[in-house]
């Protein structure tokens, strides 16, 4: 069996309104050595029968499940479960109400595997509203570099300020296997995370 180069981590809750816009836009990316693994969170919309539907369409690429005791549990168990179910070598991260510029996988992938051994790799994001149209706030700022580099650490800088937004990073298996999951006693796991890789890897 092929196994997919990336999974795409899906925690889904209540976003019934955009979860299909979610997934039509992980579909058209120009990269497509990937699977959809997504995750419901007890949504109480109509979000596990649009999910659904994407599965019956595209049943060799999406991937879906719920808890096994049908409880609502955050986003972080959520998250955590999907990776648990995940396969690829890389594993991508995007929410239930965010959409990826169709070659973010593309540029991403690319980077990572010209550089082994990074364990994270992100872009900057763009705030739009429902109908796309950009709000003018721009999230991400450049941390990138080695562990320890000639501004500091990564991981310094990271501790001030979470600058690396979830909904384009792309984490490396072998970094997840090191640094383990999302805590999920935190409210901010995925910053909590970040800084965790950036002490043992490099970031792009």
């Amino acid at each position: 069996m092929n196994l997919p180069k990336v999974s795409v981590c899906i925690a889904s809750y209540n976003h019934g309104r955009y979860i299909a816009e979610t997934l039509s836009s992980i579909l058209a990316q120009t990269y497509q050595d990937f699977e959809i693994v997504i995750v419901d969170d007890e949504s109480t919309d109509d979000s596990v029968a649009i999910i659904e539907q994407f599965v019956s369409q595209y049943p060799d690429t999406i991937r879906f499940y719920q808890h096994a005791d049908r409880k609502n549990h955050g986003v972080s168990r959520t998250t955590n479960l999907a990776i648990e179910k995940s396969r690829g070598q890389y594993i991508a991260f995007i929410g239930s109400d965010d959409v990826w510029l169709d070659n973010l996988l593309e540029v991403e992938i690319a980077a990572l595997e010209r550089s082994p051994g990074v364990g994270l790799v992100y872009a900057k994001a763009v705030a739009v509203d429902k109908e796309r149209n950009s709000l003018g706030r721009i999230y991400g700022a450049a941390v990138s570099g080695t562990i320890v580099d000639e501004n500091g650490s990564v991981a310094q800088r990271l501790i001030l300020n979470n600058s690396i937004p979830a909904l384009t990073s792309i984490v490396s298996r072998a970094a997840l296997d090191k640094c383990g999951l999302f805590d999920e006693r935190l409210a901010y796991s995925d910053w909590d995370l970040w800084i965790r890789i950036s002490h043992e890897f490099p970031i792009l």
